[in-house]
């Protein structure tokens, strides 16, 4: 069955012991840096031109951190490429399986014949076909062709490209990523450093790298559930759906109100009679307000 064997099982595994392995040679990194700057104001004050020796140790240690850096995170981006690949693998197996003879010829027959089955009639397609990606996907075909109000809810290819797409985006994400306590080294030795992926002239500065430590971990955290989903294997649930009503031919069509905004043709003498009562709205309008004015003054 898809998925559900010790390979898969063993492969998410391995990607949680790589995301922990990652975070601790991530801080160990940062913490040889810390103690290499602590060494570099150590020495620089044994000189007269203090700062001048800080800042020549200081570049020093900035190039090796940013060295022992980014060979851990390029370690570490191939070899979660590779565990995706090996599960990409697993998918393109479990795809190639046929669906099963019997399931393509029940479902064949009742297409041809445009014969909805019965829910008895589909869970034996159902298992009949067992954990088979390509006859779960053909049983539902059958019940769209063939109107059924039943319908199989599956993980499909779609689904699994999607959680591939997930595990191979924790390659990308860990350029950047910083352990929480070591945030104030990671922007004293990434800010201004070109964001891999991200247009020319985009740096890391603080905003950044805490995005991008939040994206990291919460990635984990995806794939996390993604390893429980396909260890379990593929799973599908028969429901009924509401029938769609369909629409009465001879029904009478309601009747729409006449629009205020319709045009209608007008004759010149239907004009001059419109402007006519518009003068002499205005008018009386005009005297009620002269009137009220008047009498307000008057008290």
């Amino acid at each position: 069955m898809i998925m559900a064997n010790q390979t898969v099982k063993r492969t998410f595994d391995t990607i949680a012991g790589r995301c922990a392995g990652f975070n601790d040679a991530i801080t160990e990194v940062f913490q040889n840096y810390a103690k290499t700057e602590e060494l570099a104001h150590s020495e620089a004050n044994r000189y007269k031109d203090e700062d001048a020796i800080y800042q020549q140790r200081h570049q020093s240690n900035l190039a090796l951190a940013t060295e022992r850096y980014t060979a851990a995170t390029e370690q570490f981006a191939g070899k979660i490429i590779d565990d995706a690949k090996a599960l990409k693998g697993e998918l393109e197996a479990a795809l190639a399986e046929p669906a099963p003879r019997q399931v393509i010829e029940r479902c064949g027959t009742l297409m041809q014949f445009g014969i909805s089955p019965s829910k008895t009639e589909i869970n034996q397609l159902l298992q009949a076909n067992g954990g088979n990606l390509t006859g779960l996907r053909i049983i539902q075909r059958t019940l769209d062709s063939t109107g059924s109000l039943y319908r199989v809810d599956f993980k499909g290819p779609d689904e699994y490209e999607a959680d591939l797409s997930t595990i191979e985006s924790l390659a990308d994400l860990a350029h950047g990523y910083t352990p929480v306590q070591w945030h104030t080294g990671a922007v004293s030795l990434l800010a201004g450093q070109q964001i891999r992926g991200a247009a020319y002239g985009v740096t890391w500065d603080r905003t950044s790298l805490l995005i991008r430590r939040a994206l990291f971990s919460d990635t984990i955290k995806r794939i996390q559930e993604i390893g429980d989903s396909w260890a379990e294997g593929v799973s599908y649930r028969l429901r009924e759906v509401e029938p769609i009503e369909p629409e009465d031919p001879d029904a009478e069509a309601p009747v729409m109100p006449a629009s205020s905004t319709k045009l209608e043709e007008r004759t010149d003498s239907d004009v001059a009679e419109a402007f006519g009562r518009s003068i002499g709205q205005a008018r009386a309008q005009a005297a009620k307000n002269a009137a009220e004015a008047m009498a307000h003054y008057q008290r």
